[in-house]
């Protein structure tokens, strides 16, 4: 799924920065210099197009291309790594595909935060570019901050399609009231481009640069006393309480806090202890020292972060779990980013009702001893402990394959002795999903690089389910990618299922030129509702009806009056009323520990007021965490308790060097080894499991991924080691390929995966025949395939 911009989990992604420009504002400044920058004819990589001479001597790097963050409104862009050319150094670049085209130039952004420069300075800006095809994109240096004017600066570039250098001077006519950026915005069109070597450069002498914020640098430690409480909707207090004995306090009175619930909060942001204006830096190494307890066992979530909007992660985050005892938690990690204006150490409590206690709270840089040793290379085994192995095998054997038998006839019905008989599995009746991006999928219609997609993507896929044609947004604009990945999904016997045509999140954070009051919610949802059901009937497996109903309960809080979540009650029975043979889903993410049994709870009361639930889906894509297995395996248990299939959707880790998280692993980041290793074991655990019917993984191109490398095939098409680990599991490990020879009965017989089969009997005498046969799950069958020959 796209990236909002929010205080949600989905924050702590790169896309993180608030990059826009008021339209007026732009256009004056687009008015101002209005020349539009193009090689000189002839000119080839290497080539400058530049507004005035360069100036003498540039020698300081205020900004490059590891500073740019990236920003994509309404879900139509997403960012990838891809290769820098050679000219430019080699290295990372990015690559921007577009979903379609942005309704403004500056939804789609990436920007050089922070900067300290000045006017009167001459400055130089360059940076590689190609396209898909020739198109334009828009430059500007610009205010860090609403209203986000420009400073003066603001240039339009041509790129072709070929790697091509461009640089031009830069100058401010005014300052900056805080900090300036370095602003790219690539709304302009819709074809894919791609950027890399991006500098900003200064004369020695010409200021800080990104040296240090302009706003404020914030404290370099914090204790204590200094968190601050922080609540919504009047449902938890906060009192002082005592510590224990061995942290800083000594037990005396006031040296804990202890926050208690009144009532679940609505969002887990809701409730907050945050230590605010505190010194984080790219790179540098923090440490986190605080004592914690609960009244009963449940998640504390804590982040390093943004102390202003947008609130993402700055290197740290992660849902930790606290028992009924004190226990000290010790955690030092390296930033990843530099805040804006300030850091801030945030615990966010409104996962739960269960009091929180903290003391002992400290936040200060690292001693050398205490900097974490990461091993970027280290490839994690990822074997599952010996007696939850012992059970994914059982299942596997007994849940997922049953007994095949056969008999072989002539054209006269008698047995056929003696025949070699090939029983190969083509199609899994597992559920083993994969994603399509919003696309016209239609034959003929299609480009090269969708062919190459399909090409990698079918050998491993037996569920289809579009990424976001069927959201609202996007089927609202155009549902002709939607339709056109439901014909693929049929036309080549695959499951599908349409994702999330009502989610509540899409109203604040994508669809924002509206005031979305219940009247307009509902205006929007139904005749969606009802046209897609219409649309897919007859090939129409599952639906993912309303998405993240606990985690964005924006819809129930908008038609609060309307009875809230029983309207969302009554579009499922609707929906079920449309097409009795769809199966409704209820998905959410961080039901592992974050989220708790809120989403159970949500899917009992939908039951107890007749809604035909079907199946309850976790999304597992909780950032940079790897849980430990056992802790997973309960989980899934934990939702099999609910009566309903368990699917695991939305799988998604990137190989993007982050540091793992969770418990399972530490010292170790998310390599290429590491993101094959997790999914190995996530898709044992979720196929040897008896009550999972469905594991969706959610991107499988990095060209095409809501978090940049979150795909199983590089931005090139070469596959990634996770691909051949999912490819070797579904095409090798789990399928059935039998040779086998009837006895003088005519009959024979094995043990196969369940699913569709071609069955090639090779007869004395007679030419080979082959046959398509399905072995269904259920009771073992009492009658064999009869497999009548033709005629010699």
């Amino acid at each position: 799924m796209p990236v909002p911009m929010t205080t949600s989990r989905r924050l702590s992604t790169s896309l993180r920065s608030i990059c826009s420009v008021r339209p007026a504002i732009l256009a004056l400044t687009v008015a101002a210099s209005a020349a539009c920058l193009k090689p000189a004819p002839g000119a080839g990589p290497g080539a400058t197009t530049a507004a005035a001479p360069a100036a003498a001597g540039p020698s300081v790097v205020l900004a490059s291309q590891d500073d740019l963050d990236t920003r994509a409104e309404g879900g139509v862009a997403t960012f990838a790594d891809s290769a820098a050319p050679a000219e430019a150094g080699g290295g990372r670049g990015v690559a921007i595909v577009f979903a379609s085209k942005p309704a403004r130039e500056w939804d789609v952004e990436m920007a050089a935060h922070g900067l300290a420069l000045a006017p009167g300075v001459k400055y130089r800006l360059s940076f590689w570019a190609k396209a898909r095809a020739e198109r334009g994109l828009l430059v500007d240096i610009s205010e860090d901050g609403a209203p986000w004017n420009a400073l003066g600066f603001a240039r339009r570039f041509s790129v072709g399609t070929t790697w091509t250098r461009l640089e031009t001077d830069a100058s401010l006519t005014m300052a900056p009231k805080g900090q300036a950026r370095v602003c790219f915005k690539l709304g302009g069109a819709a074809d894919g481009l791609e950027l890399a070597g991006f500098k900003l450069e200064g004369p020695s002498g010409a200021g800080p640069g990104r040296a240090a914020p302009v706003a404020r640098e914030g404290a370099a430690t914090a204790e204590q006393g200094q968190l601050t409480f922080r609540q919504e909707g009047g449902v938890a207090t906060q009192t002082p309480d005592v510590g224990p004995p061995d942290a800083p306090g000594g037990g005396a009175p006031g040296s804990a806090m202890t926050v208690t619930f009144s009532a679940l909060p609505k969002r887990f942001w809701d409730v907050e202890v945050t230590a605010h204006d505190v010194a984080v830096h790219r790179g540098g190494a923090y440490k986190i020292t605080f004592w914690a307890k609960a009244a009963a066992p449940r998640p504390l979530y804590l982040d390093v972060s943004h102390d202003g909007p947008p609130y993402s992660s700055v290197g740290y985050e992660e849902t930790l779990s606290l028992g009924t005892a004190w226990k000290k938690h010790e955690i030092a990690f390296i930033a990843s980013g530099n805040p804006r204006p300030v850091g801030r150490v945030v615990f966010k409590m409104g996962h739960a009702t269960d009091a929180v206690s903290i003391a002992g709270f400290q936040f200060r840089p690292a001693q050398p001893a205490e900097v974490p040793v990461i091993d970027k290379d280290k490839v994690v085994d990822g074997a599952l402990p010996a007696a939850l192995e012992a059970r994914v095998r059982e299942t596997i054997n007994e849940t997922r394959q049953g007994p095949i038998k056969l008999s072989v006839v002539d054209d006269q019905g008698r047995a056929v002795a003696g025949a070699e008989v090939r029983v190969k599995l083509v199609k899994h009746r597992f559920l083993f999903g994969q994603t399509l991006p919003h696309r016209d999928w239609t034959p003929g219609r299609r480009l090269p690089w969708q062919e190459k997609f399909l090409a990698l993507w079918e050998p491993i896929t037996t569920l289809v389910v579009p990424e976001n044609s069927t959201k609202g947004g996007q089927w609202n604009h155009n549902t002709k990618p939607a339709e056109s990945i439901w014909a693929l999904a049929r036309d080549r016997g695959l499951a599908f299922k349409s994702h999330a045509p009502i989610w509540g999140w899409e109203y604040p954070e994508y669809r924002k030129g509206t005031t979305w009051d219940c009247a307009r919610i509902k205006a929007d949802v139904q005749p969606r509702l009802e046209a897609q059901l219409a649309m897919f009937k007859g090939h129409h497996a599952y639906s993912d009806l309303a998405n993240e109903m606990v985690s964005a309960p924006y819809i129930q809080e908008q038609c609060a009056s309307e009875g809230g979540e029983k309207l969302l009650i009554d579009w499922y029975k609707r929906a079920h009323e449309l097409d009795p043979a769809v199966k409704l889903t209820i998905n959410d993410y961080d039901q592992t520990r974050g989220r708790g049994t809120r989403v159970d709870d949500l899917v009992k009361r939908f039951k107890a007021a007749g809604v035909a639930v079907a199946a309850q889906g976790e999304q597992f894509h909780d950032q940079n965490m790897w849980y430990p297995p056992d802790e997973v395996w309960g989980l899934l248990d934990r939702l099999a308790a609910n009566g309903v299939e368990v699917h695991l959707t939305e799988i998604t880790q990137p190989d993007d060097g982050a540091t793992i998280r969770g418990g399972y692993v530490d010292g170790v980041v998310w390599n290429s080894g590491n993101q094959a290793a997790f999914l190995k074991q996530t898709y044992r655990l979720a196929f040897g499991h008896p009550a999972v019917e469905s594991i969706v993984m959610w991107n499988f191109w990095d060209g095409a991924s809501w978090r940049p490398r979150g795909g199983i095939v590089d931005q090139a098409f070469q596959p990634k080691p996770s691909y051949q680990v999912l490819h070797d599991l579904i095409t090798r490990e789990w399928s059935t390929d039998l040779a086998l020879k009837t006895s003088a009965r005519g009959e024979a017989g094995g043990r196969g995966f369940y699913g569709t089969y071609e069955v090639t009997v090779t007869a004395p005498g007679r030419k080979s025949q082959t046959f398509r046969q399905t072995l269904d799950k259920g009771p073992a069958p009492t009658a064999a395939w009869k497999l009548q020959l033709a005629r010699p």
